[in-house]
């Protein structure tokens, strides 16, 4: 099993999405089917879409200012519910494609949540 399959698979088990198949085509793409077949594939990994609503719904918080030192380039740093306000559990720095940054660093939280769930 692929590390994104099981990323996608435990996030989509914490948002309490009921799906078909994972999905992993050339031609069709990668991520989750979550609908009919012609329905777009989920996949928050690279779907800015799909990583906001996720995070919404599992209330997590994402400040996209966290810097672990000052001297650190662009910060994101993922919070779920009861996490401690200091210190988050999931972080990231990347100052090549942050927008990626933040959609993998919300997927890590999320697959954690869902690896939690019976």
């Amino acid at each position: 099993m692929s590390a994104d399959r099981e990323l996608l698979e435990m996030a989509a088990k914490a948002a309490g999405l009921k799906y078909h198949a994972y999905v992993d085509s050339e031609i069709f793409g990668r991520g989750i089917n979550i609908g009919e077949v012609d329905v777009p594939l989920w996949n928050p990994l690279i779907d800015d879409g799909d990583a906001l609503r996720l995070a919404m719904k599992l209330g997590l918080r994402v400040d996209l200012n966290y810097r672990p030192n000052p001297t650190s380039g662009v910060g994101i740093g993922v919070w779920t519910p009861g996490d401690s306000e200091f210190y988050p559990p999931f972080w990231q720095i990347d100052a090549k494609d942050p927008a990626s940054a933040v959609r993998s660093t919300i997927v890590r939280a999320a697959a954690e949540i869902g690896k939690a769930k019976p």
